[in-house]
């Protein structure tokens, strides 16, 4: 799980190979990504503001 410290209005979640493996739309706190394999991904976010940003995290 992971959990944001804003109001996110859209996550996109990508596994290293380019492929889109969650997408959430919705005024958002935290997702879900425990159903995905242990691994790197890319999560796109914006936030309330409408702001853009990239993270990258491990899921181990």
């Amino acid at each position: 799980m992971i959990h944001f410290n804003q109001q996110i209005q859209q996550v996109n979640v990508f596994n290293l190979a380019g492929q889109m493996v969650t997408s959430k739309v919705g005024m958002l706190q935290k997702i879900d990504i425990s159903n995905q394999p242990n691994g790197t991904y890319v999560l796109q976010i914006l936030d309330e503001k409408g702001n853009q940003k990239s993270i990258k995290i491990v899921k181990k």
